[in-house]
């Protein structure tokens, strides 16, 4: 009963998580240049140039990165 409990004190957090985590896939897959299939961000996380910034597939970029492109065709490949 205790465990069922304490599951369903922390579904609030997980159901938030989520839906940021989601919120923000869709937010940087509209503004970056370039994002493969299956990519994933966590909210909080700012691109200099996000027009320029290329990612690739299957990648998960954390909260509290900052990355730019630098030079012509810059990002993080792995198609």
């Amino acid at each position: 009963m205790r465990d069922l409990i304490l599951r369903g004190l922390h579904l609030p957090g997980k159901i938030h998580r989520r839906l940021g985590l989601w919120f923000a896939t869709l937010w940087h897959r509209a503004t970056l240049g370039k994002v493969g299939a299956g990519s994933l961000f966590q909210p909080g996380i700012r691109f200099a140039d996000p027009v320029r910034v290329t990612i690739g597939a299957g990648c998960y970029v954390w909260r509290g990165v900052a990355a730019s492109a630098e030079g012509g065709d810059g990002g993080f490949a792995h198609w």
